[in-house]
């Protein structure tokens, strides 16, 4: 008898074993879907695990997150409540919900969850609450808050996380106050960190030539240029063609199948001329599945240049609901040129200005107010 009953805890045992693995492998795969932008199959695998025995609440605020992305606020605000009864005080918990008012545009709110879910000293923070940092200091300079936001990027830097990121971007706060010599000393640091990339280098190059500085963005091209056709880098073609120097990247050439890479490629083909070619490329990229919203940024305005607005503006809604802060900012510029082409310069010009109040204006969008200004005047 003894025996018998040694033989069925050992099944139990192995059934609850199963089940622990499967529920994890369907939350795994709800979280990988989630990140792919997949909000329907993230939904389905994160129940599925709940169904399969997980029960831990941080589940149900990742539903929540999924629900929400998916615009069914309902349940998404259901799933919130649920984890937040269910485990008030859990940082885990704390920080999905910040999250979720992060993507609704709370950013007070947002900055109190993720305060709340802040667990260790900040001399000496967790990689969690490192993550947590991270994301307000990004609200904190999305808002204009930018001596917030260097301060917190200051401490991921002293505690060495992330470091060439959130250098660059504690330089672009700088930037961004036209402060340019401080910008530059932490762009300059950019050199002395293995894990830099061209492109971090082609964002500091854009940035500072949209603001008039082209002679001081110079010598940061050339630095990402030498960093270009290493193992896992981008190639010097498509460098070139993101710093829209379509003569070079030509002469490059653009061979390969990385997103960038096949961006690059339907950027020449639309300024060629060649519509259709650049169309079949966005289709091979929309297949492929990576960086969405990066790719609807470019497709959207080639649909624009084919007149089928209505299939713009869906693309446009795609990013601005998105959770990429720099591929929104790219979409709510790209509003405005969607109904300036149409010539509805008014409409161009409300978006334009709400346009200038969510971001400090460049000498590029000054030059774009002037121009809508006059002609929503009729001059």
């Amino acid at each position: 008898m003894k025996k018998r009953i040694l033989i069925l805890i050992a099944a139990l045992l192995v059934l609850f074993a199963s089940a622990c693995g499967d529920s994890k492998e369907s939350y795994n795969a709800g979280i990988a879907a989630f990140r792919g932008e997949d909000y329907e199959e993230a939904i389905h695998s994160l129940l599925q695990a709940i169904s399969q025995g997980m029960e831990d609440p941080f589940v149900k605020a990742d539903l929540a997150l999924a629900y929400e992305k998916s615009g069914q606020m309902t349940k998404a605000l259901e799933y919130l409540n649920a984890a937040l009864k269910e485990a008030p005080e859990d940082p885990g918990v704390l920080k999905r919900i910040g999250r979720f008012y992060e993507y609704a545009g709370d950013r007070i709110t947002a900055l109190k969850y993720f305060a709340k879910s802040l667990r260790t000293p900040e001399g000496e923070m967790s990689e969690p609450d490192l993550e947590t940092t991270a994301y307000a200091a990004e609200i904190e300079e999305r808002y204009g808050n930018y001596d917030e936001a260097i301060r917190l990027y200051n401490t991921l830097i002293t505690q060495n996380y992330m470091v060439p990121e959130h250098q660059m971007l504690a330089g672009m706060c700088y930037l961004k106050m036209r402060q340019i010599e401080a910008a530059c000393q932490y762009f300059d640091l950019l050199a002395q960190d293995e894990g830099v990339i061209p492109e971090y280098y082609l964002i500091i190059y854009h940035a500072l030539c949209d603001r008039g500085f082209t002679e001081e963005a110079e010598p940061y091209f050339q630095e990402g240029l030498k960093l270009c056709d290493q193992e896992g880098s981008i190639s010097r073609g498509e460098y070139y063609a993101d710093a829209f120097r379509t003569e070079l990247a030509e002469e490059e050439g653009l061979e390969g199948s990385t997103t960038g890479t096949m961006l690059a490629q339907a950027s020449l083909l639309v300024e060629d001329g060649d519509l259709d070619g650049a169309e079949a490329v966005y289709t091979d990229l929309i297949q492929k599945g990576e960086d969405l919203e990066k790719v609807y940024n470019q497709y959207l305005m080639l649909k624009a240049k084919q007149g089928d607005f209505p299939a713009a503006f869906r693309l446009l809604s795609y990013v601005q609901t998105g959770s990429d802060a720099a591929a929104k900012k790219d979409a709510d510029w790209n509003e405005v040129l969607l109904y300036e082409l149409q010539m509805d310069y008014g409409t161009a010009l409300t978006k334009l200005e709400a346009f200038m109040k969510a971001y400090p204006p460049t000498e590029t969008v000054w030059r774009e107010y002037a121009f809508l200004s006059r002609a929503a005047a009729g001059f």
